[in-house]
């Protein structure tokens, strides 16, 4: 992972924003189908509920259903990313 100190967030590097987005996206669904406002006494506690919420995921093979395509993005991104006459 690259150092955040110096940079601002246009200093990160498009492939990196996608794994920090694909990894707060994974947190999110983690705290809403398996935290929710749940307390753990100990550490072992959690780790043992979170390790158990991802077999279960990884066994139903869950993932992302991503709505948004190449070709769409293309389309709706045209004016931010103009293809440069040559």
């Amino acid at each position: 992972m690259p150092c955040f100190v110096s940079g601002g967030p246009d200093s990160v590097k498009p492939n990196v924003r996608y794994m920090l987005t694909e990894n707060f996206d994974e947190l999110s669904v983690l705290s809403r189908q398996c935290l929710r406002t749940r307390r753990f006494g100990t550490a072992a506690a959690l780790d043992d509920e979170v390790n158990a919420w991802v077999a279960d995921r990884n066994a139903r093979r869950c993932g992302t259903t991503w709505r948004f395509t190449t070709h769409d993005a293309r389309i709706n991104l045209q004016s931010l990313y103009p293809i440069a006459d040559v």
